[in-house]
């Protein structure tokens, strides 16, 4: 299934191992940008050194690809459109550059991993991903250690764990999906049990990153063990409309921070792209007066986001790498793999409708949304290209050997 001329060699699986560590605590590293950096340099960048030095023609043809090229560019304007703009004063412009070498270097990473590893080694990765996350998620429950962005100690009214509830069910649908077909047809009830802890962490602190990263993890794995013929179109389909009909109730009944407004937000974004629309409103934080709350808030919809903050030239940007990932992946072979990626990117595009500002920010939420099914992407289609690469020379070595007869 998959091509043994691209199987990593032995030291990579310590690099395996470390990009697991690395995504699994990430959403808890949060704003810490010295502990975010200390981990890619240990995690990521010796495995994109080792790619360069031991897969250079087919890594050098990943780099030069179409998506990988259009990823680059939207990174790159997203730092540099937020270098402009009224809320600028209160942000360090170093910040965005390194937030966007940070997307670039996970981006790499997860192609990396998804090209190089094995089937079972994803599984395993997988399974280490939500061990790590659930430990750490169980951890911070306690008031000890305290990272998430609302924590227990600030309570909840009612119809805000309503909401919280919602949100939770948004973000699990998939997973959860995927966890009773396999309760089914294995008989077994451990695959519920990381969504159940990670549930009622969202439930108490109402913390996105950990929820994406988990749902990443659990549909990888649940899917790699239970289909072997690829997804159920059925199964996509209901995942789709679940997500929508989530979104769509978070939008009418949202009573946590004035999340019930997104319509009046949106329209608030469009005003302002009106304003600026090629280019945006730069690093404008929308702090928009809401009724009894006075809350700055941005458009809640990476879309509408992207139209006030990055105009016209920013939404195009961010569309066309998902265009490019989307593309390569309907043109990929039939694999579990491809089709899963693509169901991640299909509830991503739902799930940002009612979430989201900007890419270029602290690792969280946002980057289990768009850049790991973004890596994902870019992992079918660098497998494809060593695999191109690797028939290629033996092709050659066979015409050599003839030659040489």
């Amino acid at each position: 299934m998959f091509a043994k001329s691209v199987q990593p060699a032995r030291c990579q699986g310590f690099l395996l191992i470390g990009v697991c560590i690395y995504f699994g605590l990430l959403p808890f590293l949060n704003s810490s940008g010295k502990a975010i950096a200390l981990f890619e340099t240990l995690c990521l960048l010796p495995l994109v050194a080792w790619l360069f030095i031991a897969r250079k023609t087919a890594f050098i043809q990943f780099l030069i690809s179409p998506l990988t090229l259009c990823f680059t560019l939207y990174v790159l304007y997203s730092a540099i459109s937020q270098m402009w703009g009224p809320d600028l004063i209160h942000y360090d412009t170093r910040e965005f550059i390194r937030f966007s070498i940070y997307s670039f270097i996970g981006f790499l990473a997860i192609a990396a991993v998804i090209g190089e590893a094995s089937e079972e080694q994803l599984k395993k990765a997988a399974v280490f991903v939500i061990g790590i996350s659930t430990l750490a998620a169980l951890w911070a429950l306690s008031d000890r250690y305290i990272v998430f962005a609302y924590p227990l100690t600030a309570r909840l009214h009612f119809t805000g764990r309503i909401e919280s509830a919602i949100h939770g069910l948004y973000f699990f649908a998939p997973a959860t999906l995927l966890s009773i077909i396999l309760i089914v047809r294995r008989a077994s009830l451990l695959p519920i049990l990381p969504l159940a802890i990670f549930a009622l962490c969202f439930f108490m602190s109402q913390s996105r990153g950990p929820m994406l990263a988990l749902f990443v993890a659990a549909a990888l794995i649940v899917s790699l063990h239970t289909f072997r013929n690829g997804l159920s179109k059925p199964l996509l389909f209901t995942t789709a409309c679940l997500a929508l009909l989530v979104a769509v109730s978070a939008i009418i009944w949202g009573g946590n921070r004035g999340t019930s407004l997104r319509p009046e937000l949106w329209a608030l974004a469009f005003e302002g792209f009106l304003r600026h629309p090629i280019i945006g409103n730069g690093n404008d934080m929308m702090n928009v007066l809401i009724p009894n709350r006075g809350l700055g808030l941005h458009a809640h919809n990476i879309w509408m986001s992207h139209l006030y903050w990055g105009g016209l030239l920013g939404v195009m940007l961010f569309a066309l790498p998902q265009i490019m990932a989307i593309r390569n992946l309907l043109k990929a072979r039939h694999h579990i793999l491809n089709e899963l990626t693509l169901a991640l990117f299909i509830y991503s595009l739902i799930a940002l409708l009612t979430y989201g500002n900007v890419v270029v920010a602290p690792p969280g939420g946002i980057w289990f949304a768009f850049i790991v099914p973004m890596g994902m992407a870019g992992g079918v289609l660098y497998k494809a290209i060593a695999a191109r690469a690797a028939a290629r020379c033996d092709s050659n070595h066979k015409t050599a050997g003839k030659s040489d007869l």
